[in-house]
Protein backbone atom coordinates (compact mmCIF):
# COMPACT_ATOMS: atom_id res chain seq x y z
CA UNK A 1 0.00 0.00 0.00
CA UNK A 2 1.34 3.41 -0.94
CA UNK A 3 0.18 6.61 0.64
CA UNK A 4 1.20 9.91 -0.90
CA UNK A 5 0.98 12.86 1.48
CA UNK A 6 2.15 16.44 1.55
CA UNK A 7 4.01 18.11 4.40
CA UNK A 8 1.18 20.06 6.01
CA UNK A 9 3.23 22.93 7.44
CA UNK A 10 5.00 23.48 4.11
CA UNK A 11 1.70 23.68 2.28
CA UNK A 12 0.29 26.15 4.79
CA UNK A 13 3.22 28.50 4.25
CA UNK A 14 3.42 27.80 0.49
CA UNK A 15 7.16 27.21 0.76
CA UNK A 16 7.05 23.78 -0.82
CA UNK A 17 4.72 21.26 -2.30
CA UNK A 18 7.16 18.38 -1.82
CA UNK A 19 5.27 15.11 -1.83
CA UNK A 20 6.16 12.48 0.74
CA UNK A 21 5.91 8.80 -0.08
CA UNK A 22 5.52 6.44 2.87
CA UNK A 23 5.81 2.88 1.62
CA UNK A 24 4.73 0.18 4.05
CA UNK A 25 6.98 -2.85 4.01
CA UNK A 26 5.27 -6.11 3.10
CA UNK A 27 5.60 -8.94 5.60
CA UNK A 28 7.20 -6.65 8.18
CA UNK A 29 5.99 -5.39 11.51
CA UNK A 30 4.22 -2.58 9.68
CA UNK A 31 7.25 -0.32 9.31
CA UNK A 32 7.31 2.52 6.82
CA UNK A 33 10.23 4.26 5.20
CA UNK A 34 12.38 1.15 5.54
CA UNK A 35 15.31 1.86 3.27
CA UNK A 36 16.54 -1.67 2.64
CA UNK A 37 13.01 -2.94 1.94
CA UNK A 38 12.35 -0.24 -0.64
CA UNK A 39 15.78 -0.09 -2.26
CA UNK A 40 14.89 -2.96 -4.64
CA UNK A 41 11.91 -0.92 -5.91
CA UNK A 42 14.19 1.92 -7.02
CA UNK A 43 14.38 0.82 -10.67
CA UNK A 44 10.58 0.99 -10.92
CA UNK A 45 10.48 4.38 -9.20
CA UNK A 46 13.19 5.68 -11.54
CA UNK A 47 11.52 4.30 -14.65
CA UNK A 48 8.03 5.61 -13.94
CA UNK A 49 8.82 8.83 -12.07
CA UNK A 50 12.18 9.69 -10.50
CA UNK A 51 10.42 12.15 -8.19
CA UNK A 52 9.15 9.11 -6.26
CA UNK A 53 12.71 8.51 -5.03
CA UNK A 54 12.82 12.04 -3.65
CA UNK A 55 9.36 11.66 -2.12
CA UNK A 56 10.56 8.50 -0.37
CA UNK A 57 13.91 9.91 0.82
CA UNK A 58 12.94 13.43 1.93
CA UNK A 59 11.12 12.36 5.15
CA UNK A 60 14.05 10.09 6.08
CA UNK A 61 16.59 12.84 5.41
CA UNK A 62 14.49 15.38 7.31
CA UNK A 63 14.51 13.11 10.37
CA UNK A 64 18.24 12.36 10.00
CA UNK A 65 18.93 16.13 9.83
CA UNK A 66 16.71 16.71 12.91
CA UNK A 67 14.33 18.91 10.92
CA UNK A 68 11.39 17.17 12.60
CA UNK A 69 12.64 17.98 16.13
CA UNK A 70 10.22 20.25 17.98
CA UNK A 71 11.90 20.41 21.39
CA UNK A 72 12.14 18.21 24.47
CA UNK A 73 8.61 19.04 25.60
CA UNK A 74 7.08 18.07 22.24
CA UNK A 75 5.07 14.85 22.04
CA UNK A 76 6.76 11.65 20.88
CA UNK A 77 8.30 11.30 18.28
CA UNK A 78 8.82 15.04 17.70
CA UNK A 79 11.00 15.11 20.84
CA UNK A 80 13.64 12.79 19.34
CA UNK A 81 16.85 13.68 17.57
CA UNK A 82 18.99 11.49 15.34
CA UNK A 83 22.47 11.50 16.83
CA UNK A 84 24.14 8.86 14.69
CA UNK A 85 26.49 9.65 11.81
CA UNK A 86 24.71 7.21 9.49
CA UNK A 87 21.26 6.88 7.96
CA UNK A 88 18.26 5.67 9.98
CA UNK A 89 16.90 2.25 9.08
CA UNK A 90 13.22 3.28 8.96
CA UNK A 91 10.77 5.92 10.20
CA UNK A 92 8.36 3.85 12.28
CA UNK A 93 5.07 2.04 11.92
CA UNK A 94 2.73 2.82 9.05
CA UNK A 95 0.77 5.12 8.76
CA UNK A 96 2.06 7.41 11.53
CA UNK A 97 5.83 7.00 11.04
CA UNK A 98 6.29 7.40 14.78
CA UNK A 99 9.83 6.18 15.15
CA UNK A 100 9.97 2.97 17.16
CA UNK A 101 13.71 3.33 17.64
CA UNK A 102 13.64 4.98 21.03
CA UNK A 103 16.34 2.76 22.54
CA UNK A 104 19.74 1.77 21.17
CA UNK A 105 18.87 -1.94 21.30
CA UNK A 106 15.68 -1.42 19.24
CA UNK A 107 17.22 0.60 16.44
CA UNK A 108 18.62 -2.14 14.20
CA UNK A 109 21.68 -0.11 13.24
CA UNK A 110 22.88 -0.94 9.74
CA UNK A 111 25.23 1.96 9.07
CA UNK A 112 26.95 0.71 5.92
CA UNK A 113 23.90 -0.77 4.19
CA UNK A 114 21.46 2.06 4.99
CA UNK A 115 23.86 4.90 4.25
CA UNK A 116 25.06 3.21 1.06
CA UNK A 117 21.48 2.64 -0.10
CA UNK A 118 20.57 6.29 0.56
CA UNK A 119 23.62 7.56 -1.33
CA UNK A 120 22.89 5.27 -4.29
CA UNK A 121 19.21 6.30 -4.35
CA UNK A 122 20.14 10.00 -4.25
CA UNK A 123 22.70 9.58 -7.03
CA UNK A 124 20.30 7.58 -9.20
CA UNK A 125 17.57 10.18 -8.77
CA UNK A 126 19.89 13.05 -9.65
CA UNK A 127 21.17 11.29 -12.76
CA UNK A 128 17.70 10.20 -13.92
CA UNK A 129 16.24 13.69 -13.46
CA UNK A 130 19.41 15.36 -14.80
CA UNK A 131 19.16 17.75 -11.85
CA UNK A 132 22.56 18.56 -10.40
CA UNK A 133 21.24 21.44 -8.25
Amino acid sequence: ANKLVWYEDALKTNKSSQAFLFVKGCFSSGDTGTIDDNFPAAPLFLYFNADLISAFLVPILMFANNETYAGESAPFPRNLTWTESYSPHYLGEFPNAELQCWAKDRCEPMPVEMTGDVLLLLAASVVQKNDMA
